[in-house]
């Protein structure tokens, strides 16, 4: 790291005009090698392109001319088996024994070369009636499928192509024969149509041939590959794929594309359909197979344009060499005229030059930055604070400024400076001399005392409505307690079925909704009646389960989590369950499409401040909608409500805050929109049950 400091503060002090020329010099040696590459890449392809066509057109040809000569030499045998009769006898008798071996005759007759893996006479059904050989390389059944569709016109047709047995590939020419059933010649591919495929015009590794029809939504590939052994007829790929040449052929009768074979490879690939045939051909190449000699162009140039940037590298450091003593020079001058300068002063001393580089440091400055001499004399004064206090305050400094600002140390560390800046003349050149005091003590001073300001003015302003919510409580208490008594007393002397007792009950459930209200005051007055008896909060939580559950509905999930061990408490269990009560309420009302509710109960807060030990911390936390720092501020204050008018009293958590208060504790809110809230309430462990 100190390495890569030192080499930042060189770079900026270069000559940047001879960089520059450096720089344009070698892209322009690169950008060349590219764009001539490029162009000597792309007429590889074309000419590639134009190979791979033309040799389809010729395959394709090639394999039309086939496919004709075998229908010709099977119209040829029709005329001359209807000629000499050799069917009409066998086909009505096959006990006829001269007729079979003058047939028998006959198929050894045209096929002396073995063209055919066998010649066969079929009924009009496409049973064999005989055959030669005798024992057919495929089964009879096979064969008859493979006939009988071809046997409804009266030319011969020639059978797609088919598998039968040790995995042989088969294709079978009809001729028939005017009601008498047909003449067969079983043809084997591997042995006259594969050769015609594997040849190719010239010399390479990765070129082949493929011959593919179309079954359903795939393409089916039915000749040998040269990379895939036996895939004949087994393996097919999605006629969807986009980059498949394959697929491609049986969409479009013709073209050439880049695309990916079936391999996975990309290629360079060119089709036809196949005349007089559901067939397609496709040749193809490996992308990477043609553009071998561009690659090997490329490092050559590449190793050309290095041998450039090395003679162009040579000149610049050798200039830069000259540049640099030079500089020093300039330094030493520059360093014996700053030596009275206080290197022990107990403030930050920066000397700068014109484009802001820290050229000479004190030992107090080493000290707050965390940097040694050499590693901040490579620095810009940017690097050390924001850059809007830095270069934009250096251009106005030749009257003297200050200002304040964060600078950061080595490790990362912010720290709030003060800093006087001024020009300075120097011989011919002008520098920049800034004087920074750490003000961190300080900054932290002023933000202790606002912090404790805005708490007193919060606690006296509680203070100051909890005087007057008990006073008015007490004085509405004592309303009340004479409405109840003449309401009761109204109640008591009326009829049980008339309009008026209705009337009278009216007025004392009202009066007790108004007493609630009074209570809630008082709680948050803290005058209210507190019993102090022994209490364990995980009974607390397993005894409020039900109640808690009622408040929150079906659509919230209630999650208890006591602690392991008994945690007592002096306090009311009835307010403490009131105040649980109220806070599920409250997370109710945030979470109106569901969520989830968790009362957990700690010894302590996990060693977060303001815990200690000998408290208990129930935490209360919802997932709900959460609230912003405004309402968090005003959350305890009597009839403040974001419900709207009429829908809540915002007496709940002024209630919530009385009682916990009541019970020598504290509370802490800790919210943000979207986030939910977290209630954490901190009650003083009983004497007996504290543990350190």
């Amino acid at each position: 790291m100190k390495r890569a400091i030192r080499l930042g503060g060189w770079l900026r002090r270069l000559p940047w005009d001879i960089i520059l020329v450096y720089l344009v010099f070698n892209v322009l040696v690169a950008v060349f090698g590219r764009v001539s590459t490029a162009r000597i890449g792309s007429d590889m392809r074309n000419r590639s392109f134009d190979d791979l066509n033309t040799t389809v057109v010729l395959k394709s040809r090639q394999l039309s001319d086939w496919l004709q000569g075998l229908l010709r030499d099977a119209s040829g045998y029709r005329h001359e088996i209807a000629h000499f009769g050799l069917a009409t006898n066998l086909i009505a008798n096959l006990l006829d024994t001269d007729a079979r071996l003058a047939f028998l005759d006959f198929a050894r007759k045209i096929n002396p070369l073995h063209r055919f893996a066998s010649v066969v006479l079929v009924d009009p059904s496409g049973r064999v009636r005989a055959s030669i050989p005798e024992v057919l390389p495929v089964h009879p059944a096979a064969l008859q499928s493979e006939v009988q569709p071809l046997l409804g016109v009266p030319w011969p047709r020639v059978s797609d192509l088919f598998r039968g047995p040790n995995d042989r590939i088969y294709l079978v020419v009809t001729a028939p024969l005017e009601g008498q059933g047909a003449l067969g010649l079983l043809v084997d591919a591997r042995r006259e149509l594969y050769p015609l495929l594997l040849e190719w015009p010239t010399n390479s590794r990765t070129a082949e041939t493929l011959l593919v029809r179309r079954e359903g939504d795939r393409v089916v590939y039915l000749n040998d590959l040269r990379f895939h052994e036996g895939a004949a007829l087994s393996l097919s790929a999605p006629v969807a794929d986009p980059r498949l040449p394959a697929a491609e052929a049986l969409r479009r009768r013709s073209g050439v594309m880049i695309g990916r074979d079936y391999r996975g490879v990309q290629v360079l690939a060119a089709w036809r359909a196949v005349p007089g045939s559901t067939w397609s051909l496709v040749g193809k190449v490996d992308l990477a197979e043609v553009e071998k000699p561009v690659r090997e162009l490329a490092l050559a140039s590449l190793l050309l344009a290095v041998a450039l940037g090395v003679a162009s590298t040579l000149f610049l450091v050798l200039r830069l060499r000259q540049l640099a003593r030079h500089a020093r020079a300039a330094q030493e001058a520059l360093v014996s005229h700053y030596g009275y300068l206080a290197r022990y002063a107990n403030d930050i001393i920066l000397l700068l030059d014109a484009k802001g580089n820290i050229v000479e440091v004190n030992d107090r400055a080493m000290e707050a930055y965390g940097y040694d001499r050499r590693e901040l004399l490579a620095l810009h004064y940017d690097q050390l604070g924001g850059a809007a206090t830095g270069s934009q305050a250096l251009q106005g400094a030749s009257q003297g400024i200050v200002v304040e600002s964060l600078h950061r140390r080595r490790d990362g560390g912010e720290f709030p400076v003060e800093a006087s800046i001024r020009s300075i003349q120097v011989g011919p050149e002008r520098y920049t001399q800034c004087i920074l005091r750490d003000i961190s003590e300080r900054k932290t001073a002023e933000e202790e005392k606002r912090r404790l300001e805005e708490q007193v003015t919060q606690l006296r302003k509680q203070e100051a409505i909890g005087r007057l919510a008990g006073g008015v409580a007490h004085d509405l208490n004592n309303a009340l307690a004479a409405i109840m008594g003449y309401g009761e007393h109204l109640r008591m002397r009326l009829p049980p079925d008339g309009s008026e007792r209705r009337a009278a009950e009216g007025i004392l459930a009202a009066v007790d909704r108004a007493s609630r209200v009074t209570h809630g005051l008082l709680a948050f007055s803290e005058q209210q009646h507190l019993a102090g008896d022994p209490l364990d909060l995980n009974a607390l939580l397993q005894s409020s389960g039900d109640l808690l559950r009622r408040t929150l509905g079906e659509r919230i999930q209630l999650q208890l989590e006591p602690y392991r061990e008994p945690l007592l408490i002096r306090g009311d269990v009835e307010l403490l369950r009131l105040v649980l009560t109220y806070l599920a309420d409250n997370a109710r009302q945030a979470m109106p499409h569901g969520g989830r509710f968790t009362v957990a109960a700690t010894p302590k807060d996990s060693g977060e401040p303001p815990a200690e030990a000998g408290f208990a911390c129930l935490r209360v936390s919802d997932t709900g909608s959460g609230m912003t720092e405004e309402v968090r501020n005003r959350l305890f204050e009597p009839f403040f409500t974001t419900q709207g008018f009429g829908k809540g009293a915002g007496l709940g958590l002024p209630m919530v805050f009385g009682i916990v208060c009541q019970h020598g504790g504290r509370m802490e809110v800790i919210s943000a929109p979207g986030k939910g809230a977290e209630f954490r309430i901190f009650l003083p462990l009983a004497g007996s049950a504290r543990k350190e």
